[in-house]
């Protein structure tokens, strides 16, 4: 048993001995009408294997890869991230009409080229609803919920 364990243990041992002196003199001071009747306050119990859970103190770890492949392993997980990102750009290029491949692009402008043709979609289909809903006004109830579209707010 090494130095710290051991004295974590008397640590744990002196505690215990400063609860039951506190639990004697709390009985000795609670009026019983039993004397055989032991008046403990149950938050002041401690299990009896409390020495084996003593958080043990952790050893420092070992390196299993050396600097270089650390470095490595980072340097290929970044790539690896940026060419994700590179293929989702990619895909909302062709999604959104107002984006050309060839043209020189920045995310900033896919931003708010995205975000004008979703505004312009949710305008859209507003639109087309109300024409439905005007050309055919007892089929209203059948206008699914997936079919309506509603921005939110603006704070």
């Amino acid at each position: 048993m090494d130095q710290t364990n051991s004295t974590n243990i008397m640590q744990v041992n002196n505690i215990k001995n400063e609860i039951e002196s506190v639990m004697l003199e709390h009985n000795s001071n609670t009026p019983t009408n039993n004397s055989d009747v032991v008046m403990t306050p149950p938050a002041l119990l401690i299990p009896a294997n409390t020495e084996n859970r003593i958080k043990k103190v952790r050893t420092k770890k070992m390196k299993k890869l050396s600097d270089d492949q650390i470095r490595m392993n980072h340097v290929s997980s970044e790539k690896r991230r940026r060419e994700l990102v590179r293929e989702i750009y990619d895909e909302l290029v062709t999604l959104v009409p107002d984006l050309q491949k060839n043209e020189n692009r920045s995310e900033l402008i896919i931003y708010l080229k995205t975000i004008n043709y979703l505004s312009w979609l949710y305008r859209k289909n507003r639109m087309l609803r109300t024409k439905i809903m005007e050309e055919h006004p007892s089929e209203i109830n059948k206008i699914t919920q997936n079919l309506i579209w509603k921005l939110k707010e603006k704070n």
